[in-house]
């Protein structure tokens, strides 16, 4: 298990390393939580910080597959889908994968 004292470490990561640091260790408190329904009486969804690494490392491997060549790495990448835990996972991919995001 992780623990919840980061501050040894502040300042000398960044936030793919965080998520990838807390999934590997089992770090206990969530990532987000969401909805299951419109009704929020229905329940949350829980997304930990290891199955955020998951998606995020799967969208990683997507953006690698999809686009190769170093200029598309170069470029800025533009994302246009809902402001929501998506826009997050595909943020911390292209920041882990070296592209840029406008």
């Amino acid at each position: 298990m992780g623990s919840t004292n980061d501050s040894e470490k502040c300042g000398e990561r960044l936030f793919p390393q965080i998520v990838d640091e807390r999934a590997r260790d089992g770090y206990e408190r969530p990532f987000a939580m969401f909805s299951k329904s419109p009704k929020p009486s229905e329940g949350f969804e829980i997304v930990n910080y290891k199955r955020l690494a998951n998606a995020v490392n799967r969208v990683c491997w997507w953006l690698d597959a999809e686009f190769p060549g170093v200029e598309e790495r170069e470029n800025a990448f533009a994302y246009f889908g809902p402001n929501d835990l998506r826009y997050i996972i595909f943020f911390l991919a292209t920041w882990k994968t070296g592209r840029k995001v406008s």
